[in-house]
């Protein structure tokens, strides 16, 4: 429902963005147009806020956007450890072993959408530097 003229319509929310496995969302993830309300009725945007992991295979990358707005939420603070680090069972943290997926266990954990775009645009430009491959896209 729009909070601005209360017109109600269906907005797609992504929880998790796979850089491999959906790369037509890449555009519209770098574009920050993931997860964020437009009304068609009086033109509002707002962002929702909920969480979403970006995950690129590639670069070995997890990032995992907490919105600010939901810190206070206790079912967002259980999610974690005292030490900032996700509260994973151990059946979790095996399988992210045996995958060969251990960086998911340890995501980078941001509270904006800008702050991800900014990080993972980091870590590209990073790739692309220690990879020798500057200056291609």
């Amino acid at each position: 429902e729009c909070p601005q003229c209360s017109r109600i319509q269906e907005t797609l929310l992504w929880k998790s963005l796979n850089a491999q496995v959906t790369p037509k969302a890449l555009d519209a993830f770098r574009q920050g147009r993931i997860n964020l309300f437009e009304c068609e009725g009086c033109g509002f945007q707002g962002r929702v806020p909920v969480q979403l992991m970006y995950h690129d295979m590639n670069l070995k990358l997890a990032v995992l956007l907490v919105p600010y707005e939901t810190l206070e939420d206790r079912s967002v603070l259980q999610m974690f450890n005292l030490d900032g680090s996700l509260a994973l069972s151990e059946m979790e943290l095996d399988l992210t072993k045996k995958t060969g997926a251990e960086y998911l266990a340890q995501p980078h954990i941001v509270l904006s959408m800008g702050e991800m775009l900014a990080y993972v645009h980091l870590r590209e430009s990073l790739w692309i530097y220690h990879s020798g491959r500057a200056g291609q896209p």
